[in-house]
């Protein structure tokens, strides 16, 4: 039982870092071969 709990809390512990990487370092996001920023804009060149 304990080592399921533990199993759980790595896995969202994992989870939670890997949303946390992934929304920090990419700012620019490639669209249908255009480039746009995280928050709509289009990035400069």
């Amino acid at each position: 039982m304990i080592k399921n709990c533990m199993k759980v809390a790595m896995f969202l512990l994992l989870f939670a870092s890997a949303a946390f990487a992934t929304w920090q370092i990419p700012d620019v996001l490639i669209y249908d071969g255009k480039e746009y920023s995280i928050f709509g804009e289009p990035s400069p060149p």
